[in-house]
């Protein structure tokens, strides 16, 4: 899949953003997000709102290191 890591400084509490391209769009981003992305986060990082989040077609971190898991697992 291909997603590309947006960092944002003025996010207060989830900074490490990642959204997904028109591409992945195309390719079903939609669907894999909630068949597999969402449920590897729970796993990895525990529930939606603590260190992670998920807002539409985003992956939001709070913390570098995970953001940089979730990066070298879906990138």
């Amino acid at each position: 899949m291909r997603l590309w890591l947006e960092e944002r400084r003025d996010q207060g509490l989830y900074p490490y953003v990642f959204k997904a391209t028109t591409i992945a769009f195309i390719h079903g981003m939609a669907e894999r997000s909630r068949s597999e992305i969402i449920p590897w986060c729970e796993d990895q990082f525990g529930p939606c709102g603590e260190r992670w989040n998920h807002v539409a077609y985003q992956i939001h971190f709070a913390d570098p290191n995970d953001a940089l898991v979730f990066k070298m697992r879906w990138l």
